[in-house]
C-alpha cells in the first residue's frame, strides 16, 4: 500500500497526464486527475478487508467494517477523518453484509444484513445500537439501501431468486414500497440528489455492462446519463448537486472517476490504486471522498481524496439576488421593475451571460445592465439554444459580459408592462458562466421543474397583475373596528373593515354596502364606477337610537392586533384566497420573524383572508404566563379576524419556523430540546414538532398545532422523577369537553379527569410541576380516607346505641 501512495504523489507532483482528451461520444471531455485533486491518501493498512466506508453528519469520523479473514464475519469500526483514533465500535454486528448509508441528521444507520441467502435492511439506531428492520420478506433478496435527503424515505435493491434486480423505495419504517421505473440488474450504489427530488443508480438492462441512470422519487423522468462501451457504477452526487463520483473500467480497471452533472467534462480521480476501487461517498462538505481500494494482493483498505477548492478549478455562477418593484402585485396600467445579480463564485471566466425572458410575450419597456452588453430578442429572431439556432417564440433579454472575474457581480435591469387582461407577469431566469478549461459553461440553475424557450432549466418568477382596485376607507377612527363595507356583485363580496383594497376587478359600476353598528348610522349604498384604482370614502355619523344588526361574514382580509404596540418587535402579513377542499399555506417570505409558514386544509371558503405573526419582546398580554423551559421567542399567530370561526374550520394544521443555530448550542444538550407551546385560553399546552432540515445559520422545524393564538418557543429540559411532562397535544383545546391531556411518568399522580395542566408562573424554574403533583396527593389522600372517616362515626354511633 505504501508503494502505491509513493507512487499517486509522484503522479500529482509532477502531473504527467494530458488535457484535454475528446471522449466518448457524449461523454464530456476528459480532463487531467492533477487539475483537481489535492491528495490521496491510505488510511488503512491492514491484511484484512476493510469495507463500505460512511461518512459521519459532521464530517469528522468515517464509518467501515473489516472483515475476518478466518470467518468472514464483519465487525463495525470508526476513525477519524485523517486515519487516527481507531475504535471498534460493534455497531450492526451480527450477520452484517454491508454498511450502506446514514441519514442527515447522523442519528440511524441504513445496514444490509444477510441470514442464510436472504438480505434485509436494517435501521440501526446510533446511540442505542437497535437494530429494527425496513425490510423482511423471505422470499426475497433486499438491501444496499440510501436515505433520502429529509430522513424519510430510502431507495434500495430488491430481487427475487432467479429475476433480475429492481430499484424500490420505502418509507422509514418499511411502509409505502413502491417500485422505480422499469430499470434491470440495479448495482449496489445510488445516491439522492441534494434537493431531494432525483436520485442516481446504476443498471445494466439489457446490456453487458451498467450506466448511470436517474429518476424521479416518485418514478418519473427516467433518464439514461451515460451510453458507454464501459461499465460505469456506483455513482454519488456532490452535496452541492454539481458533480457525480462514480467507478469506471474506462481506463481497463475499475478507477473512480468525476463528471459534472450536465456531463460537459469528466476526470479520472484514481490510477492503479489497485485492481478495484468502490464505494466512493463524499464528506459532508464536499471537499474528499472516501472510497475502498482494493490492491493486488486480494486485500482492501480505506481511502481518501482530497480536492482543490472547486473555486480554483472552474467558475460558479450564482444569482445572488433578484429583486420585483412593486413586490406582488400591480395595475394593469403599471410597470413592473425587474432586477437579476449574478455573481461569480469561482474562478475567472471569460465570459458569462444573465437571460430573463416572457414566455406570456410581455412588452419589454426599457433594459440596462451594470457592465458587457445588453441584447432583447424580440419574437422571430434568432437565437442560441441547447441544441443549436432557433427562432425567438416569446421575448428574451440577454447580459453578455466578458472577463468575468472571481467575486465579479454583474446585474441586468428591465422594465415590463404586463399585457392587457393578463392576471400575472410571468419571467423565467438563468445565468451562466464559461469554464475555459472546458469549453462548456457553468450554469444556474442546475436543475429544475421549467425550462426556457432555448432548453435550459431557470427560475421561474411571477408578479400579479390586477386589473382594477377598489378600496374604501371607512370615517371615523372610532368605528374602524366595527365597521365593514362590502360590494353587491365581483370576485369578492365578503365584508371588509376600512382601508381594504379588493383587486382584480372588471371596470364598471359596483354598489358598495356598509355594515349597521351600534350607536352609529351607516352611510347609504354608493353606486360607484371603477376604471384603474378606485378610492372612496364611508363616513358614519353618531345617532344613539341606532339599532345595531350583524355586519355579515367576514374573510379576514384586514387584521387587528391584540397586542399593545410597545410589545411587538417584528412583524409579517401575508394575505390569500381560501377555497374548501384546497389545501392552503401562507408563506412569509421577508423573514420578519422566526415564523417560515403556516399550512393547513380548510373545509370551509373564506375567500381572501390575512395571517399576520407577531414576535414579541416580552410575554404576549394575551397569557397570564410563561410555559416550560427558556423562552427563545414569544409569538402571536392569528388569521383572519378575531371574529371570524377560523379554527373550527381548519385541519392538518402546521407551523414553520425557525431557531438559531447559536443559540441552540447555548441553550440545547443532550437533556432538552426544542418545544413549541400553544395557549388555549385556558393552559399551555406542548405542540407535536419535528426537525425538517438546516442550513449554515438556522435550524428548521414543523410543529403540529390545532389552531393559532399565542406560541411560545423554548428551550425544555426533561427533569427525571417529575410529572408536569405533557404529551402532544391531539385535540383542538378550546373544545374543553374533548380535552385528553395525560402525563408521563405519572406514577405519583395521574389526572383523572383527563384536564390540561394550568402552567403557573415559574420563572423557568418547573415549580408549578411540583405544585400540581402536591395538589394531586392532597386529593387522593381525601378520597381514600373519607370513607373511613364515615365507616368509624357509624360504628362509634352504633356501640352507644
Amino acid at each position: 500500500m505504501s508503494c502505491n501512495l509513493k507512487c499517486v504523489c509522484l503522479i500529482l507532483i509532477v502531473g504527467i497526464f494530458s488535457m484535454p482528451v475528446e471522449a466518448a461520444e457524449g461523454y464530456g471531455v476528459n480532463i487531467s486527475e492533477n487539475t483537481t485533486v489535492k491528495t490521496i491518501k491510505f488510511l488503512t493498512n491492514s491484511p484484512e478487508l476493510e469495507l463500505f466506508p460512511v461518512w459521519t453528519a459532521d464530517g469528522n469520523y468515517i464509518l467501515y467494517t473489516v472483515k475476518d479473514n478466518e470467518s468472514g464475519a464483519l465487525s463495525s469500526y470508526r476513525m477519524k477523518a485523517d486515519g487516527s483514533e481507531v475504535v471498534r465500535t460493534g455497531i450492526g454486528e451480527g450477520n452484517l453484509t454491508s454498511f450502506n448509508d446514514l441519514n442527515p441528521n447522523g442519528t440511524e444507520l441504513i445496514v444490509t444484513k444477510s441470514e442464510g441467502s436472504q438480505s434485509d435492511l436494517y435501521r440501526i439506531d446510533m446511540n442505542s445500537g437497535i437494530a429494527t428492520p425496513i425490510t423482511n420478506d423471505p422470499q426475497k433478496f433486499e438491501g444496499w439501501g440510501a436515505w433520502c435527503r429529509l430522513g424519510l424515505k430510502i431507495i434500495h435493491t430488491e430481487e427475487l431468486p432467479g429475476s433480475p434486480s429492481q430499484l424500490w423505495i420505502v418509507d422509514r419504517d418499511g411502509s409505502n414500497k413502491t417500485r422505480l421505473g422499469t430499470s434491470e440488474n440495479i448495482g449496489t450504489g445510488k445516491d439522492w440528489y441534494p434537493l431531494g427530488l432525483r436520485v442516481i443508480y446504476s443498471a445494466n438492462n439489457s446490456k453487458e455492462k451498467p450506466d448511470l441512470w436517474t429518476i424521479e422519487w416518485y418514478g418519473t423522468n427516467q433518464t439514461q446519463l451515460t451510453d458507454t462501451p464501459y461499465g460505469e457504477w456506483d455513482p454519488a452526487f456532490s452535496p452541492d448537486g454539481k458533480q457525480i463520483v462514480y467507478v469506471s473500467d474506462e481506463g481497463g480497471s475499475p478507477e473512480l472517476w468525476l463528471r459534472d452533472i450536465q456531463g460537459n467534462y469528466r476526470v479520472k480521480l484514481t490510477e492503479n490504486l489497485g485492481i478495484l476501487d468502490a464505494y466512493p461517498k463524499w464528506s459532508p462538505d464536499g471537499s474528499k471522498i472516501v472510497f475502498t481500494g482494493h490492491s493486488s494482493g486480494n486485500s482492501s483498505d480505506i481511502a481518501l481524496i482530497e480536492f482543490v477548492s472547486s473555486a480554483d478549478i472552474v467558475p460558479s455562477p450564482k444569482i445572488t439576488n433578484v429583486e420585483i418593484e412593486p413586490l406582488s402585485t400591480i395595475s394593469e396600467k403599471e410597470v413592473a421593475n425587474i432586477s437579476v445579480t449574478l455573481k461569480n463564485e469561482g474562478k475567472n471566466a471569460s465570459e458569462g451571460y444573465i437571460s430573463v425572458s416572457f414566455p406570456n410575450g410581455e412588452r419589454i419597456e426599457k433594459v440596462q445592465g451594470t457592465g458587457g452588453n445588453v441584447k432583447t430578442y424580440a419574437v422571430g429572431d434568432l437565437i442560441q439554444g441547447k441544441t443549436g439556432e432557433i427562432s425567438v417564440q416569446y421575448p428574451s433579454v440577454e447580459l453578455l459580459q466578458y472577463q468575468w472575474n472571481t467575486q465579479q457581480e454583474e446585474t441586468l435591469n428591465i422594465t415590463v408592462k404586463p399585457n392587457s387582461g393578463a392576471e400575472k407577469i410571468i419571467f423565467l431566469i438563468r445565468a451562466s458562466l464559461k469554464n475555459d478549461l472546458t469549453g462548456t459553461y457553468e450554469r444556474d440553475p442546475l436543475i429544475s421543474e421549467d425550462i426556457d424557450q432555448e432548453g435550459f432549466n431557470v427560475y421561474n418568477y411571477s408578479i400579479n397583475v390586477s386589473k382594477s382596485s377598489l378600496k374604501v376607507i371607512i370615517e371615523p377612527q372610532a368605528v374602524e373596528t366595527e365597521a365593514k363595507w362590502k360590494i353587491t356583485a365581483g370576485p369578492d363580496t365578503e365584508w371588509h373593515h376600512s382601508n381594504y383594497t379588493i383587486n382584480n376587478l372588471t371596470a364598471g359600476n359596483y354598489i358598495i354596502q356598509f355594515s349597521e353598528i351600534s350607536s352609529w348610522k351607516k352611510p347609504d349604498d354608493m353606486a360607484v364606477t371603477v376604471n384603474g384604482d378606485s378610492v372612496n370614502k364611508g363616513i358614519y355619523t353618531e345617532n344613539p337610537s341606532s339599532v345595531s344588526s350583524s355586519g355579515g361574514h367576514s374573510g379576514g382580509g384586514i387584521i387587528t392586533s391584540l397586542e399593545p404596540s410597545r410589545n411587538i418587535d417584528a412583524k409579517e402579513t401575508a394575505s390569500r384566497y381560501i377555497s374548501s377542499g384546497s389545501h392552503v399555506k401562507f408563506d412569509f417570505p421577508m423573514s420578519a420573524t422566526c415564523i417560515m409558514n403556516l399550512e393547513f386544509d380548510p373545509k370551509k371558503t373564506f375567500k381572501r383572508t390575512a395571517a399576520t405573526i407577531e414576535t414579541l419582546k416580552e410575554k404576549s398580554a394575551q397569557v397570564p404566563q410563561l410555559p416550560l423551559g427558556k423562552v427563545y421567542k414569544n409569538v402571536n399567530i392569528q388569521v383572519g379576524n378575531a371574529g371570524t370561526p377560523l379554527s373550527e374550520n381548519i385541519e392538518n394544521v402546521s407551523i414553520g419556523f425557525k431557531v438559531e443555530k447559536p443559540w441552540i448550542s447555548e441553550n440545547i444538550d443532550e437533556k432538552s430540546e426544542i418545544c413549541m407551546w400553544r395557549y388555549n385560553h385556558t393552559s399551555w399546552n406542548k405542540l407535536e414538532v419535528k426537525k425538517i432540515s438546516e442550513d449554515d445559520q438556522y435550524s428548521y422545524f414543523e410543529a403540529k398545532t390545532p389552531g393559532f393564538s399565542s406560541f411560545v418557543i423554548t428551550a425544555y429540559t426533561r427533569e427525571e422523577n417529575t410529572s408536569e411532562e405533557m404529551k402532544i397535544e391531539q385535540k383542538d383545546p378550546e373544545d374543553t369537553n374533548s380535552l385528553k391531556e395525560t402525563y408521563r411518568n405519572s406514577s405519583i399522580y395521574e389526572n383523572k379527569d383527563n384536564e390540561p395542566l394550568s402552567v403557573e408562573a415559574d420563572n423557568g424554574k418547573g415549580e408549578n410541576g411540583k405544585k400540581q403533583e402536591s395538589g394531586g396527593k392532597i386529593k387522593s389522600v381525601i378520597v381514600i380516607f373519607l370513607p373511613l372517616l364515615a365507616l368509624l362515626i357509624y360504628l362509634g354511633a352504633k356501640k352507644r346505641a
